[in-house]
């Protein structure tokens, strides 16, 4: 599958289904090539739509209908994510990291690439879950995927998260190593052995409300994060890689469904659960 990247840029994914795109900035012609990465232009404008339940879906991505604008890249000189029809959990498309040269699903050593979405979270959420399908071979401590959350401010470049503030708010994973690691709450073939060949399933991830988003550190309560309720949240899906030995596939995400439990009915449609216009 074809691919562009803009080396080192910020940069958003896309699938082209439009002439042109609306932002808070600027508008501007976007290229027909179905599978395209292009630096971000402006802050998209936020849409809701007002439904009836208390539960539901927030969101979700599986990639074969997808949008510029919902998710944004940043990639490192080598590897970088894009979304790809070579492995998909089910469907067409999954969200890989792949190397930029012939876009296969490869990774080189010492890289870093982080893909990540905006996610507007209403007050009246009390409870979130996040659900997704991955695959990951890598190795030991050294390769590994990782998901984490933050705010929206966030300022991320091309380089590994692995301060303890930022381990602090990593999600699901592999617990098993320490958090003086820095592979805490990876994702590879150490977490769960049949990753390097097939997708598997991740373990639905809670998370509650907490204004000061501080994580589950190191105590122990597996697979439980914090969000900021009536705010953005930016969650993260991360592949590092060390100087060395490199075990194939890399990263790869799919079918991300992110659930809620909410105080009284929020404005929400489960058919078009999109936090940006399309």
């Amino acid at each position: 599958m074809g691919r562009s990247f803009l080396l080192g840029n910020s940069g958003y994914l896309g699938n082209d289904k439009r002439g042109e795109y609306r932002s808070s900035g600027t508008t501007g012609n976007v290229s027909v090539k179905k599978h395209y990465l292009e630096r971000r232009r402006g802050n998209f404008e936020p849409i809701t739509h007002c439904g009836a339940s208390t539960t539901g879906v927030l969101y979700q991505e599986d990639w074969d209908d997808f949008v510029v604008g919902d998710w944004f890249v940043q990639d490192d000189t080598l590897n970088g994510w894009d979304v790809s029809s070579e492995s998909a959990s089910e469907g067409t498309n999954a969200g890989l990291v792949v190397l930029n040269t012939g876009g296969a699903y490869e990774y080189d050593d010492d890289q870093n690439a982080h893909l990540w979405v905006d996610l507007f979270i209403p007050a009246e959420v009390t409870n979130l879950t996040l659900d997704f399908d991955w695959k990951c071979d890598g190795e030991s401590t050294f390769d590994y995927g990782y998901v984490w959350i933050t705010d929206s401010g966030d300022t991320v470049t091309a380089t590994p998260r692995e301060s303890a503030a930022d381990k602090n708010k990593r999600l699901g994973g592999d617990s098993s190593v320490t958090f003086t690691s820095n592979a805490f709450r990876r994702y590879n073939d150490n977490y769960n052995a049949s990753s390097d060949t097939n997708w598997v399933s991740e373990p639905t991830i809670r998370l509650t409300a907490d204004t000061t988003q501080s994580g589950p550190g190191d105590s122990g309560d597996v697979g439980i994060g914090t969000y900021v309720a009536g705010e953005y949240n930016r969650f993260y899906f991360s592949f590092t890689s060390d100087g060395s030995v490199e075990n194939n596939p890399p990263f790869g995400v799919d079918n991300i469904i992110w659930s809620y439990t909410a105080s009284t009915a929020i404005c929400n449609d489960p058919n078009s659960p999109k936090p940006y216009v399309e």
